[in-house]
């Protein structure tokens, strides 16, 4: 089941304004902000937010919280390009968020790692070059985000 809106609100996982598919697809079609949230057996599985030349796809696990987020960023006409993922890992049945790994991804293939244990309170950075190839995606039909919402990219080591 797919929902539409004008926003995706993180902190009360939901959607700022219910709009109508006419209204999302006129503004995908004119480039304009909105957000999709996806539901299978009404439990929601991602969210899709298109925000200017960006676009963010959240996945949730079984308790709702986001565990994997990916930014791409439109740098060719109608293809995108995943420049960001970030994993979160958290305590067991709670919100509270124990490690995140952060991946900024460069067309040249230049790959910045962050890794942050909130536990620990420790942080940590490496370099490294990558295929990126796999990061480029077409930008989506309107109501076929099968290629953005890919969870596995295998672009990602931790």
């Amino acid at each position: 089941m797919i929902t539409y809106g004008k926003s995706w609100f993180p902190a009360k996982r939901r959607m700022t304004e219910i709009w109508t598919a006419q209204r999302a697809r006129d503004a995908h079609l004119k480039r304009q902000s909105y957000a999709v949230l996806m539901e299978e057996n009404n439990i929601p599985t991602c969210f899709v937010e298109v925000i200017d030349d960006c676009i963010n796809v959240g996945f949730f696990d079984g308790l709702g919280r986001e565990v994997l987020t990916y930014q791409f960023q439109e740098l060719e006409h109608d293809r995108l390009f995943l420049s960001m993922a970030i994993h979160r890992e958290f305590e067991a049945f709670s919100e509270k968020v124990l490690r995140g790994t952060m991946y900024l991804f460069r067309r040249d293939g230049t790959v910045i790692v962050e890794k942050e244990d909130f536990e620990r309170s420790t942080k940590s950075s490496a370099d490294a070059t990558v295929e990126v190839s796999g990061n480029w995606e077409p930008y989506p039909a309107f109501a076929d985000y099968s290629s953005i919402t890919r969870r596995e990219r295998g672009v990602m080591h931790s």
